[in-house]
């Protein structure tokens, strides 16, 4: 019998940071610029009321300057100080990681164990349905013993150097997994006596409601939440959506292109494939829009039978995404406001367009409570 591959794969391709801070440099001032342009147009549009104001160039070194302290700068500043592995990072040396496979009445499920020198030791519970078709493999290699990733002792597997780098270059859940244990284990205090508690399906209860010490499971960039077989099937859904816009909007282009030249039906003969296209292309995106928000709502159902860290950062992202979409409402609110108030007499309309725009503001204020409630929990 063949024993499986050792092959241990290099760290994924990755742009070097002088490299992407350059790139930034270049390329956000000038996205700022078009920006500029675009609010100096708004902002003459509104003062005019004319659809076709002339570039007022004052206006446009004011957004410009706006602009680039308010967004690029940031960036740049975020983009210099970015850690260049803070997504995955790998363990240090003379770590100890072991996975234990254990048998539940839900199915199987993996304890993953990392001991770092100088850290507590920490663990967490990784059962099949969170599992990725990447990791598959992955768990075959690492669970063999004659693959030379390390030692197994029974259903205790512990990975040796090759079977960490493997493990650390992987794809899939259980780098994640890799990347929130080590993050933890720099961050989680150490006991009395100098060790650190594993944690256990115990810990999933909550602790006393008058607990001060909090944890932000938001800002955490490390805590990974698994991918369940609702999530997978609704991202089926949303790409495949996202696909078909994709697939009409090119049709139209080509069929109108055609028609223009003269060598074809006109476009323009054809009511239905007017609305038809006017509809799905006003409409797609605010329907593949509404497909990220189901996905979103899918995966926080899902990790609530997990630990309560990784629930509460799935209820987070989901709520974030609440509001954002009720950001984005806001901005097209504005707009319409804005065309209505150039195109139109009197103030009523733009009152109603406004007064609509309002209501996405509550609804914004609401999910941004719903996030907050959800980011933070006690640790």
């Amino acid at each position: 019998m063949s024993s499986p591959s050792r092959t241990v794969r290099g760290p994924r391709l990755a742009l070097p940071k002088p490299v992407t801070v350059a790139a930034a440099v270049v390329v956000l001032p000038a996205l700022m610029a078009v920006l500029a342009v675009a609010l100096t147009m708004l902002t003459r549009m509104l003062v005019e009321r004319e659809q076709e104001p002339a570039l007022h160039w004052p206006t446009f070194w004011v957004w410009f300057v706006l602009c680039t302290g308010g967004i690029a700068v940031p960036m740049i500043v975020a983009e210099i100080r970015r850690d260049p592995d803070s997504r995955h990072p790998t363990p240090p040396a003379g770590s100890r990681l072991t996975l234990t496979v254990q048998e539940e009445e839900a199915g199987p499920v993996t304890r993953v164990a990392l001991a770092v020198p100088g850290t507590p030791a920490v663990s967490t519970l990784v059962r099949a349905h969170e599992l990725a078709a990447a990791d598959v493999g992955l768990m075959e290699q690492l669970t063999s013993g004659t693959s030379g990733l390390g030692t197994s002792r029974g259903d205790t597997h512990e990975l040796n150097a090759a079977g960490l780098a493997l493990l650390a270059s992987s794809t899939g859940t259980f780098r994640d997994i890799l990347s929130e244990l080590v993050w933890r284990a720099r961050h989680e205090p150490l006991d009395e006596d100098g060790t650190g508690s594993e944690v256990d399906a115990a810990d999933l209860a909550p602790p006393a409601a008058d607990a001060q010490d909090r944890v932000d499971v938001f800002n955490d960039p490390h805590l990974a939440v698994p991918k369940g077989p609702g999530h997978r099937r609704v991202q089926l859904v949303t790409w495949t959506l996202i696909g078909l816009y994709a697939v009409a909007v090119v049709s139209l282009l080509v069929w109108r292109g055609v028609s223009d030249s003269g060598t074809g039906p006109d476009i323009d003969d054809y009511d239905w494939a007017m609305n038809v296209g006017g509809t799905t292309i006003l409409l797609g995106p605010f329907v593949i829009w509404g497909a990220f928000g189901v996905l979103n709502y899918v995966r926080a159902r899902e990790a609530q039978g997990g630990r309560r860290a990784v629930a509460a950062r799935a209820w987070a992202d989901f709520w974030f995404f609440g509001f954002c979409s009720a950001l984005v409402m806001v901005f097209i609110g504005l707009v319409a406001a804005a065309g209505v108030w150039i195109g139109t007499d009197g103030f009523v309309p733009t009152l109603i367009a406004l007064a609509v725009t309002g209501l996405f503001v509550a609804v914004a204020r609401w999910c941004h409570q719903r996030r907050r409630a959800w980011s933070t929990i006690p640790r």
